[in-house]
């Protein structure tokens, strides 16, 4: 695994996320941080456009200030994620991971706005909870599962693949809340972090129906049971995060 081949990308996230967070933050200083990555620039310009039919704008800072900090951003990770997919050239399974990554995320956004917290932080640490899977040594990890089932490799980074991605989200100065949380998430039993605990429901919603071979879906009891959450709870939750990705 190579973080470093990444780094200016999650780093321009970080950096954003850390600026957005901030009491004191301007426009403006969006803006000069967003200008470091032509791409990111055009993205967001072109994404503002597609809101804004009526009335185009070429202006950075007025594309920030319609589409907002927490839409930026987005597009800002997406971006980052799309990096590492064209570098690694993915097949099928790579792509169910990003898949995984944003219904997961949506799934986070939308039990933050049910209970009245940060909306854009839940759905940022759901994108990135398990990126390590998808650039650990630039191979297929459902392909290495599936041939080295009992080694040490899949014990150590892929059955814990969520501390393998808490550090790298420390590697490129992420908050520690947010890394804190993506560590414990595979460990539904601890009741230390609420934020983790969704996540690993959130994340075990997903993965459940993404590669059941069923159409039908059923929210596992475990989720039920250690969230203290019903299922018509969680089934709205995905179900809100399959109409975003639509």
């Amino acid at each position: 695994m190579n973080p470093k081949k990444f780094t200016h990308s999650f780093a321009l996230a970080a950096n954003f996320l850390r600026m957005k967070e901030s009491d004191d933050t301007h426009i403006h200083d969006a803006e000069k941080l967003i200008k470091q990555d032509a791409v990111v620039t055009s993205l967001v310009l072109k994404e503002c456009n597609q809101v804004c039919i009526t009335n185009p704008t070429l202006q950075l800072s007025k594309a920030i200030q319609i589409l907002g900090m927490n839409e930026v951003m987005k597009i800002i990770l997406h971006k980052a994620m799309q990096d590492i997919s064209n570098s690694n050239q993915p097949q099928e399974k790579n792509r169910e991971i990003i898949k995984h990554s944003i219904i997961t995320a949506c799934m986070m956004e939308q039990i933050a706005r049910l209970q009245n917290r940060s909306a854009g932080e839940a759905y940022i640490t759901g994108l990135l909870h398990c990126i390590s899977l998808l650039i650990m040594d630039n191979e297929n990890w459902f392909k290495i599962y599936n041939e080295k089932k009992n080694s040490n490799f899949v014990k150590n980074h892929i059955l814990n693949y969520s501390t393998t991605s808490a550090e790298l989200l420390n590697h490129w100065n992420f908050p520690r809340k947010m890394i804190h949380t993506i560590e414990l998430h595979q460990n539904l039993k601890q009741k230390e972090d609420v934020d983790a605990l969704y996540l690993g429901c959130s994340s075990l919603i997903s993965w459940n129906q993404l590669l059941s071979e069923s159409h039908e879906f059923k929210i596992p009891e475990v989720v039920t049971e250690t969230s203290g959450l019903g299922t018509e709870f969680w089934n709205l939750c995905y179900s809100s995060a399959l109409k975003s990705i639509l």
